[in-house]
């Protein structure tokens, strides 16, 4: 959560806690946000009237509160899932080439139909089923941050509980500088810990911070990607 953006936190971690005036129904509101979650992850969503539909590929196997925070355990890419829409998008392509194909034997057409079709998009190619689930995959991440930023905005005062709780928190920060401080008070923490263990040396150092900053690397390379992704 951004400093501009902070928002006082509402956060208990214990069901012995006693709860301030105006919190009692705490966990019974941690769980609606979990099922809200839950929910959202798996629907389906349609984008603008001039774009395909697209139906989630999130399998989401619990939805709960648990010590006080939102806990949504889910699978990205699941395989009957994407099989069906692997199914349905391949329908919709053969019909947009078939379009495609029509207009260009007919040789003539309206201005979009030229514009549209002298694009270079077409015809459109289908992608093999291991690069379709890869898509879909990408598809379900950002899928997954939107609706964590939705709760976010929904329940301000939650956030501290919604955030940590998720699974995929390192891909719920708004910006990559975010990241990147993430990650250098993580390698001090870790840094921290290793110069207490009677087997600290130089290399171990090295490694930990080369770790860090491969993943580090890895997810931010994956932010930027979802950000160019196009729906």
């Amino acid at each position: 959560m951004s400093e501009k953006n902070k928002v006082e936190q509402i956060y208990y971690s214990n069901w012995s806690d006693e709860l301030k005036e105006g919190h009692e129904n705490y966990w019974s509101t941690i769980s609606l946000i979990a099922e809200w979650i839950g929910n959202s992850l798996e629907a389906s969503r349609r984008y603008a009237i001039s774009e395909t539909s697209w139906s989630s590929t999130i399998g989401v196997s619990q939805a709960k509160e648990k010590f006080g925070e939102v806990r949504v355990y889910c699978y990205f890419a699941m395989d009957r899932p994407v099989k069906k829409e692997y199914k349905r998008f391949k329908k919709s392509v053969k019909k947009q080439n078939q379009a495609y194909h029509d207009w260009k034997k007919a040789g003539k057409g309206g201005s979009w139909e030229k514009e549209e079709y002298n694009s270079g998009k077409y015809p459109i190619k289908i992608p093999d089923i291991s690069e379709f689930t890869k898509e879909c995959y990408f598809r379900d991440l950002k899928h997954y941050r939107k609706v964590y930023f939705d709760a976010f905005k929904l329940w301000p005062q939650y956030e501290k509980a919604i955030r940590s709780g998720a699974d995929l928190r390192e891909y719920l920060f708004e910006t990559v500088e975010e990241l990147d401080q993430h990650y250098e008070e993580l390698t001090n923490k870790h840094l921290t810990w290793f110069a207490k263990d009677p087997n600290w040396s130089e290399e171990g150092v090295k490694n930990i911070i080369a770790n860090l900053t491969r993943r580090r690397d890895e997810i931010k390379n994956t932010y930027i990607f979802l950000n160019n992704m196009v729906g």
